[in-house]
């Protein structure tokens, strides 16, 4: 299986065992939720279409700009996943990605020699769902 397929299975797993909401215990197949072995929560949760750090102090105010935030089409859901942390933690197929020599290179070429990966996340973008983050 190409390393692509893997890393789509591996996403897809923790989107069918993702908790519901925010707090939540169980996915929505009412099994235990993924992620509740580890001390930081893996899902983080905003209401769809939201920007919940544009515009705001938070992060120390690194997203100054806050996004437009329509109404959903979709009026049922009322949190959507926002960001997925641990990606490397949580999937060899992740780990592998962030490690990939092509990649890797790019990234020591942009940032030089000494250059230290120290956080993955992942921005989970439904369409029509997904949360807005503003970069400036």
């Amino acid at each position: 299986m190409d390393e692509i397929q893997l890393l789509r299975d591996d996403m897809q797993y923790l989107f069918d065992h993702a908790p519901t909401g925010r707090g939540a215990v169980y996915d929505a197949q009412g099994r235990p939720a993924f992620g509740q072995q580890f001390k930081r929560n893996r899902y983080t949760f905003v209401k769809p279409l939201s920007d919940p750090r544009g515009g705001t102090d938070l992060l120390g105010g690194r997203h100054p700009v806050a996004m437009t935030q329509p109404d959903p089409a979709d009026k049922d859901s009322k949190e959507v996943i926002f960001i997925m942390q641990g990606m490397c933690q949580i999937m060899d197929s992740g780990l592998r990605l962030y490690c990939h020599t092509d990649l890797f290179s790019i990234a020591q070429a942009v940032n030089g020699d000494d250059f230290v990966p120290y956080n993955d996340a992942i921005f989970v973008k439904p369409a029509g769902l997904g949360g807005a983050v503003a970069w400036d």
